[in-house]
């Protein structure tokens, strides 16, 4: 595992897993523990499709639903046909981290937004943007707008 040769390939050598060093990192974990066996690779799939499902249901109950709901809805999507080919083949380790991210992201942006900080964060900017232009940084940040 060290020194990390599997993150910087050699010259004239560009695989795509190169340019994914997170993906790159979970694959060579799985063969440093279990090498070859596909067993460790399914286990660590099934593990992220369920974190995903998880951040998938923080999302639905964030939006408003009722936790039953949400959880409905977090059970369909894990359950789903379409998710199969994500948790059997090793090479989909690169989209199910994308999703799971993707989802945590979302959720952490409703958490931000309902808790009054995106506001804060968003609203400077704005107003940055405003003084930035010359606007002077009144009213809506909007140009032309005091």
């Amino acid at each position: 595992m060290w020194p990390p040769q599997w993150a910087f390939p050699p010259e004239g050598r560009h695989l795509p897993l190169h340019s994914r060093l997170l993906t790159s990192f979970t694959l060579a974990l799985n063969y440093a523990v279990g090498e070859l066996n596909v067993v460790g690779y399914h286990i660590v799939n099934i593990a992220i499709l369920l974190l995903w499902g998880l951040a998938f249901y923080g999302v639905v109950c964030r939006a408003g639903w009722a936790p039953g709901a949400a959880f409905f809805c977090a059970l369909i999507w894990l359950l789903h046909p379409l998710n199969t080919e994500s948790v059997d083949y090793v090479s989909q380790r690169s989209g199910m981290l994308m999703g799971l991210f993707y989802a945590v992201a979302f959720y952490c942006a409703q958490r931000g937004m309902a808790s009054g900080a995106w506001g804060v964060v968003w609203g400077g900017g704005r107003q940055r943007f405003a003084i930035d232009a010359g606007q002077g940084g009144g009213g809506d940040g909007a140009p032309g707008h005091s």
